[in-house]
C-alpha cells in the first residue's frame, strides 16, 4: 500500500464518535437478544442446562484448584482424577484466569459468561467497524455496517446454543484487520494470537492461518525482509506454544 493509502487508513480508523457508536450498537444487539439479566454475575440460572452447565462447572472446579500450579490452567478435580484443564471444559481460559485470583472474594454462584458475551458483541461491532473503514467505507456508514456484523446469524447461533467461547468472532475480525494494515503489526499480532489461544482452539486455528497469510503477503509485497519475517514467525510460535502450555492444552 502506498504512503497515501496508509494515511487514508489511519484517517478513517482514527478515534472519534463512530467507534463508540459501533460499540453501543453491538451492546444494543446483545441486550435485545438476551437481555441484561445474564450479565449479572450472580445470575446462574440460565447456565444450568446443556453445554453452558459444563462450562460453568469447569469454572467452579477450576476456581477451587491451587493458584500456583503447573500448568496454571490445570483443573485436576474436573474429570475424576483424569488430568484436565480449564481449556477442555470450554470455560474460556482467558476469563477464568482473570477471575481466579479474585475467587476468595467472589460469591459461590459467580459467573462471568454474561459479561463475556456482552464484551464479545461490543468488540464484534467495533472491529467490524474498523475493518469496513480499512476497506474504504465511510466512517458513519461503517457504524451501520457494524450492526449487520453484530446480528450475523452464525454469531447469534453460537450464543443461543450455548457455545459461548465461539461467540468471539471478533478474534478473526481483529486478525483480518491486521492483515489489511499498511505494515506488519509486530506488536499486535502476538497479542491477538495469545488472546485466541486463551479463548478457544478453533478460533486460534483461524487466527493462526490469517497470521501465516500476513507473513507471506508482507514478503510477497516487499514490505519486509525474509529474515525479519522469519524471526517474527519464530517468536510468534514460541509465544503461542508457551501460552498454550500455561493454559493447559496438554495435560499429563
Amino acid at each position: 500500500m502506498s504512503q497515501g493509502g496508509a494515511a487514508r487508513v489511519r484517517t478513517r480508523t482514527a478515534w472519534g464518535w463512530e467507534p463508540f457508536a459501533a460499540i453501543a450498537v453491538g451492546l444494543l444487539v446483545f441486550l435485545s437478544v438476551r437481555g441484561a439479566r445474564i450479565a449479572q454475575p450472580g445470575n446462574i440460572n440460565w447456565l444450568m442446562e446443556g453445554d453452558p452447565a459444563s462450562h460453568w462447572l469447569g469454572w467452579q472446579f477450576f476456581r477451587q484448584s491451587n493458584f500456583w500450579q503447573w500448568p496454571l490452567g490445570a483443573n485436576p478435580a474436573y474429570g475424576l482424577d483424569i488430568g484436565s484443564s480449564v481449556v477442555f471444559s470450554d470455560s474460556i481460559p482467558l476469563m477464568a484466569l482473570l477471575f481466579k485470583p479474585l475467587s476468595p472474594w467472589l460469591p459461590a454462584d459467580f459467573q462471568y459468561f454474561g459479561i463475556w458475551l456482552a464484551l464479545c458483541f461490543g468488540l464484534q461491532a467495533l472491529l467490524s467497524w474498523r475493518l469496513l473503514c480499512q476497506l474504504g467505507v465511510d466512517r458513519r456508514v461503517a457504524v451501520l455496517g457494524s450492526a449487520f456484523f453484530a446480528m450475523a446469524p452464525s454469531l447469534l447461533f453460537r450464543m443461543l446454543h450455548g457455545h459461548y467461547a465461539l461467540v468471539a468472532h471478533w478474534l478473526p475480525l481483529a486478525a483480518l484487520s491486521l492483515y489489511l494494515a499498511p505494515r506488519y503489526a509486530r506488536l499486535w499480532w502476538p497479542i491477538v494470537l495469545v488472546l485466541a489461544a486463551l479463548v478457544q482452539a478453533n478460533l486460534l486455528v483461524m487466527v493462526w492461518a490469517i497470521w501465516m497469510a500476513d507473513l507471506v503477503q508482507r514478503r510477497w509485497l516487499g514490505h519486509d525482509s525474509a529474515a525479519r519475517l522469519l524471526w517474527h514467525g519464530v517468536l510468534g510460535h514460541a509465544l503461542l506454544l508457551a501460552t498454550m502450555a500455561v493454559a493447559g492444552y496438554k495435560i499429563g
